[in-house]
């Protein structure tokens, strides 16, 4: 936000963010501006103004006319990885799928995945600090398409990946 005196002189004391009407924070008036970094809005448009509360020269100003900020949900990407590849018959395979944020997202994410083993759905696995391990049992000898696919959720993309297991 700038704060420009009608005025000479440079107004101090400090102005109060607001979004969608809610105070999220204030900022020293510093040189004429404000500044505010808000890194807990949820995904959604909001509308963010601004007031300043004035000080001993000045008096405070009616709410700014505000701008948009959008937030949308961070990209994800999928990786899967097997405790042996290649696998012999008759021994159990353990798979991993974890789902990280793409950068400029960050966080963990949260929900679920879907494993398909050659094309056929075997189960959907809640992920656990981003990751989800399956125990697979039985696969037959050859290439076996491993595919996950992350459903996403409120803050997160949906996202898939793609190996092949070798038994």
């Amino acid at each position: 936000m700038t704060v420009a005196p009608p005025g000479a002189g440079t107004p101090t004391g400090t102005v109060t963010f607001y979004a969608n009407g809610t105070p999220v924070g204030t900022a020293d008036a510093t040189g004429n501006t404000a500044s505010l970094q808000i890194s807990d809005l949820g995904v959604g448009s909001h509308t963010i103004t601004a007031v300043y509360d004035g000080d001993t020269n000045y008096a405070a100003s009616p709410p700014s006319n505000g701008i948009t900020q959008t937030v949308n949900r961070a990209g994800t990407e999928v990786k899967i990885t097997s405790d042996g590849n290649p696998s012999v018959i008759g021994k159990d395979v353990t798979f991993t799928v974890t789902v990280t944020a793409v950068a400029p997202g960050t966080g963990t994410p949260t929900g679920a995945v879907d494993l398909y083993i050659d094309g056929i759905l075997d189960d959907t696995y809640p992920l656990v600090n981003g990751s989800a391990s399956v125990l697979i049992s039985g696969l037959d000898v050859g290439s076996h398409t491993i595919d996950a696919e992350y459903t996403g959720d409120n803050m997160y993309d949906v996202s898939d990946g793609r190996m092949t297991q070798t038994v």
